[in-house]
């Protein structure tokens, strides 16, 4: 496997073909995604039917260090649980809430329940791009 393999799945909603995969390749993925939180079943249904939203892709890890250095919210950089709620400069809980919804993740209510309660799974924090390098130089 090689990082062009997936380049269908590093775009957004892109999907790869059953064919695009050896069976060899697709225990290899399903195993190491294990590693990283996600089930064999969601793996199948996010690589071969639905695809990632960009927010899946990029990592909740980096979104939040991006948007901390974007907006002079250094101090927030490593906060974990109530990191929506520690929004309190004018217009930062509506900035987060914009760039989430343009990266795919769609409801205000998910947002500030997920940032707050840092309720993430280990491949949505590290992100399927980072992952899925890891992957193919490694294996």
């Amino acid at each position: 496997m090689n990082t062009q393999t997936f380049n269908p799945i590093l775009h957004r909603r892109g999907l790869l073909d059953s064919g695009d995969l050896t069976p060899d390749e697709k225990k290899t993925l399903y195993a190491f995604l294990a590693s990283q939180g996600m089930t064999q079943s969601t793996a199948y249904a996010r690589f071969f039917e639905k695809g990632f939203d960009e927010w899946e892709l990029r990592g909740i890890d980096q979104i939040k260090r991006d948007f901390c250095d974007q907006n002079a919210l250094s101090h927030l950089r490593q906060k974990g649980e109530g990191f929506y709620s520690a929004l309190t400069a004018p217009g930062m809980k509506t900035a987060l809430l914009n760039l989430m919804l343009q990266l795919g993740m769609e409801h205000r209510n998910t947002v500030s329940t997920r940032f707050d309660a840092d309720n993430w799974k280990p491949w949505e924090r590290r992100g399927i791009r980072d992952i899925l390098t890891e992957l193919c130089t490694h294996q």
